[in-house]
């Protein structure tokens, strides 16, 4: 139910179970009252979000409060359970971050710098002790990394290097790890290879004439993964449903896989789905659930032993209490997040109510991606430190405090299946540790290292059993979230706890929200070829094809292109600058190609404006924002702007460099009250004469703002 200026008012789901909304005079969102809790927002005069206060009942229970300077750049984040403090250049950009944690003795500071171009060229770690932990990065011509060092000011034995190898498409072709700062050895060497249709064919982790690990790929017509061929674990052949759902996994070195689903993609043989789309029973357990659609309760049929889940305001997942029967404990673990939804803390009462104390550990991140854990009830001790490669999730190494570095060599998923490390004493590298998994992420065999970084190089909790994803928690025993999308049905299927679509063997959801491409041949789709001053170039080869613009320079901005270079979506975070070229020869080839662009952006206050682009042979045409028109193409005429809930929408018409010439550039600039979805349709017919030239595309932004997120970090 929407109000007269369409924002949402009441939702009932499909429980009978209603929601409802406040929104105040200036459109920002100040009330969410759910079954049992309410959440209130507040605000200060340039409608900024300054407080996100929980209440259950009529009782407060929670403070999270940001604060911005002048700017609106955000400077603090806190809650009880952590602060965040940044500071920036002028640029925006965040220079140092200080995390400090509820109940550890050390602040942490992260302190960066950047080039010309906006790319970090060096990050130090410092935890209160002597230690501190420095990384360079280094960069080709078009700003891609090449060079990664990682080193401990205490610890020589912690040195390492990653060099990074790529095509002319962007792609990686080779991955080649070091260690011994004073004289660099090869530890480990990576190859990737693609066809025709730059798709990954092969993954081959070797050193020198010995392989580690190895994946060959093959691929049906839809590009859906048919076979893997594994140096070590034999052929896997894979079949799919008409939906693109896997229902087959035909394993030589273990157990096969079958599956099938309802029309709502819920397993069906042996499982027991109820209404919303939950899982009552999977023939081991029975499940019950909270009026939020999160896990309560899982039951094992066999014993009657119970496992008790418990959520707070945000369905992020606080304990989980095993239970002997409806009294006896027999284990607790707790959880800590911090106020970007980050894990923060684990704290494990092995024994439930027995005498032992409980044991914490505690997770600080670079990003969103973990960079250190320590543990000791006060986080005293570093126990390991993460390195990461430049794409979301790409896992370099965990090292153990005081010890070598514990390369990952990961699969088309990133999943680090395998690890090796340099033994100095046989001078040589050795394996390490190696790791089975199913089509899911279901552990099925592990032998050598245990890491805490899993399935799709996620932190995996052995002591619950669920792997943890950001915004969600995931249980790959079944397959499914054990909470329903934060973001909704925007996520693009009616069921909110289904995973990847069931197609789990070429995309990842990193951050609990959306599916999200994670083959090696998709990073020429994100986050690569960049183009100068900071701004990245997006395109479905890496070329001037349908290029999108990221101005890496602006603060909690990010683009996502998914799967097909003819359906794009597009989002923001807390603000920022958004450039976004809708039209080249990439999307309708040569021949005189004509098309019409229809976008309405709805602000808080039910305004619309349209957006109108006609173009010939692919490049070029007029732009009319409002009531505002100009037909050049080219033109290095100042951006004409117009106001949208708080936010701007701007054209700027120069182009954006050599590297993509063509065309023009539209940019957006989002301030954090603005809430906008708009649609954009695109139709092309050919011309006269003219040949191959048709094609439908549609592109999405739909992003609507429910809380203040870190500024800088890909959320998707």
């Amino acid at each position: 139910m929407s109000n007269s200026l369409v924002q949402l008012v009441t939702e009932i789901d499909s429980l009978g179970l209603a929601t409802s909304y406040r929104h105040g005079s200036s459109g920002n969102l100040e009330l969410v009252d759910r079954p049992d809790q309410r959440t209130e927002y507040e605000y200060d005069a340039l409608h900024r979000r300054t407080a996100e206060k929980w209440y259950d009942g009529v009782s407060l229970v929670r403070t999270i409060g940001f604060e911005f300077d002048a700017a609106s750049q955000l400077t603090e984040a806190s809650d009880p359970a952590a602060i965040n403090v940044y500071i920036h250049d002028k640029l925006g950009r965040v220079t140092q971050e200080v995390q400090t944690f509820a109940g550890f003795t050390d602040t942490l500071t992260f302190d960066y710098e950047f080039n010309a171009a906006g790319n970090r060229t060096e990050s130090r770690w410092n935890f209160g002790t002597t230690e501190e932990i420095t990384t360079g990065f280094v960069y080709d011509d078009l700003n891609r990394l090449t060079q990664l060092t990682r080193e401990s000011d205490e610890e020589a034995s912690f040195w390492h290097r990653v060099a990074f190898s790529y095509n002319k498409l962007g792609q990686y072709t080779e991955l080649n790890r070091f260690v011994g700062n004073t004289m660099p050895i090869g530890v480990a060497d990576t190859a990737y290879s693609y066809d025709d249709l730059n798709r990954l064919t092969g993954i081959l982790h070797t050193t020198g004439l010995t392989t580690w690990a190895g994946y060959d790929y093959t691929y049906d017509a839809a590009s859906r993964i048919l076979s893997i061929d594994s140096f070590l674990d034999g052929l896997s052949e894979y079949d799919y449903d008409d939906t693109d759902q896997l229902v087959g996994a035909d394993h030589t070195g273990s157990t096969d896989e079958t599956y099938d689903y309802d029309a709502n993609g819920n397993r069906d043989t042996d499982y027991t789905t109820g209404t919303n789309n939950q899982l009552e029973s999977d023939g081991i357990y029975n499940y019950t659930y909270d009026a939020e659609g999160n896990r309560a309760t899982r039951t094992k049929i066999s014993t009657n032993y119970v496992t008790e889940y418990t959520w707070d305001h945000r369905n992020r997942l606080v304990a989980v209490t095993e239970k002997g029967d409806t009294s006896n404990v027999l284990s607790v673990v707790e959880n800590s997040y911090d106020v970007f939804n980050r894990w923060i803390r684990r704290s494990v009462d092995s024994d439930g109510a027995g005498a032992a104390a409980a044991v914490d550990s505690f997770f600080t991140y670079d990003g969103n991606q973990l960079a250190l854990e320590f543990a000791g009830d006060d986080g005293s001790d570093l126990s390991h430190i993460y390195s990461w490669g430049p794409n979301v999730d790409q896992l370099i190494a965990d090292i153990t405090h005081g010890d070598t570095p514990n390369f990952g060599l990961t699969d088309q998923l990133g999943t680090p299946r395998d690890f090796v490390a340099y033994d100095s004493g046989l001078t040589d590298t050795v394996d390490t540790g190696h790791r089975i998994y199913d089509s899911f992420g279901n552990l099925t065999s592990q032998a050598g290292t245990s890491s805490l970084i899993g399935f799709t190089a996620r932190p995996f909790d052995d002591s619950t059993g669920l792997q943890n994803n950001l915004n969600r928690w995931y249980d790959a025993t079944v397959g499914r979230w054990m909470s329903e999308d934060p973001i909704g049905f925007a996520a693009g299927t009616p069921n909110l706890a289904e995973y990847i679509g069931n197609n789990p063997l070429d995309a990842t959801d990193p951050n609990g929200l959306e599916r999200r491409q994670s083959t090696a041949e998709a990073t020429a789709r994100r986050v690569v070829a960049p183009i100068g001053n900071g701004t990245y170039a997006f395109g479905p080869t890496g070329s001037a094809e349908g290029i999108i613009g990221l101005d890496a320079t602006a603060q909690g901005l990010w683009v996502v292109n998914e799967e097909s270079p003819l359906d794009w979506q597009f989002g923001f975070l807390l603000s920022g600058n958004f450039r976004f070229n809708p039209f080249g020869p990439g999307l309708f080839g040569g021949g005189a190609c004509s098309y019409t662009n229809t976008t309405n952006p709805d602000d808080l206050n039910g305004y619309s404006y349209s957006v109108g682009v006609s173009a010939g042979e692919g490049v070029g045409g007029g732009v009319t924002i409002g009531n505002i028109s100009d037909t050049s193409i080219n033109s290095p005429t100042p951006p004409l702007t117009t106001t949208v809930a708080g936010g701007v929408i701007a054209r700027a018409p120069e182009p954006v460099g050599a590297y993509i010439g063509w065309g023009r550039t539209e940019t957006i600039a989002i301030t954090p009250r603005a809430v906008i979805t708009a649609w954009t349709v695109f139709s092309a017919r050919a011309g006269a004469g003219a040949a191959g030239c048709q094609a439908n595309m549609r592109t999405r932004f739909n992003q609507m703002i429910r809380d203040i997120v870190l500024p800088g970090r890909y959320t998707h």
